[in-house]
This record gives C-alpha cells, structure tokens and sequence, in this order.
C-alpha cells in the first residue's frame, strides 16, 4: 500500500508556504508603513516573509534529500513541544490582561522550568533579561504600544 504523505517535509513546508501567504495578505489590510515609520501590519508582514523563507528553504531540502521512513517523536520531546504550544497559547490569552511585561516573565520562565528544565537563578535571570530586551526593543526603540495590563498603575 502506497503511503499518501510519503515525504511529509514537503508536506510540512506547503503549510507553512500557505500560512505565510495568509499572514502576508492579512497584513496587508494594515497599515504596513506610515510617515512615523512602522505601523501595525509591518511586523506580521515580515513575520510572513520570514516564515515563507523557510517554508520555500525546506521544501528545497525536501526535494533535493528526501527522508525516507517516518519520524516519531520521543515521549520527552512530545512533553517540550506540549509545554511550548500550551505556553505560547497562554501567552497569546493573557497577553492583554497581565500586560506584555508580566506575560513575557511568566512564559520565558515556563519554558525555562518546565521544558528546558533550569534551575530557578538561571530562569529568572533569563527571563528578566529577555522581557527588558523584549520591552526596550518594541516600546522604547521601535515605540510599539504594548498593553500594560496589570502594571498600568505604574506607568502611568
């Protein structure tokens, strides 16, 4: 019996292809660039470049090597992957409500505890830092309104 998705990377890189279209076109009902600079629809749009790229990089790969046999994942990289997606998913939810700084800290450690399995100094350290990189670059460099959410009553 002959296997439908026999090379499943080719597969994988159509979706992302097709993903990366739909975003590039939704961002494109935004404003992409204003006199100011960046507007709304400029980093989804690049975002949508960005993931088109690779999907045109791996289905190259894919039908110049293609992989034979089915790849399984192990039960540890199921449990990461799970970690990541439900992180990102409570990212994406409580976003607006805690604010960017409190939801980039809460899901920067999440993954470092839970899927990558560092020790709380190293955690914190490293989401401390990435959610006052992340904050200096979108609010204070690019001038990005990010929502405030719980700590608004200190910024404001």
């Amino acid at each position: 019996m002959k296997r439908v998705f026999e090379n499943l990377d080719a597969v994988s890189s159509f979706v992302l292809i097709l993903f990366a279209l739909l975003t590039c076109y939704l961002s494109k009902k935004l404003s992409i660039w204003s006199p100011d600079g960046p507007s709304d629809g400029f980093f989804p749009f690049l975002g949508g470049l960005t993931l088109g790229f690779f999907g045109l990089c791996l289905l190259v790969q894919s039908l110049l090597k293609p992989k034979k046999g089915m790849v399984f994942l192990a039960d540890t990289l199921k449990s990461k992957l799970l970690i990541y997606a439900g992180g990102l998913l409570a990212y994406g939810i409580l976003f607006e409500w805690l604010g960017s700084i409190l939801a980039t800290l809460f899901f920067v450690i999440s993954i470092c505890k839970g899927a990558e399995k560092a020790r709380w100094r190293t955690s914190l350290i490293v989401s401390g830092l990435t959610t006052a990189l992340f904050f200096a670059i979108f609010s204070v460099l690019l001038k990005v309104p990010l929502p405030l959410g719980l700590l608004k009553a200190l910024f404001v």
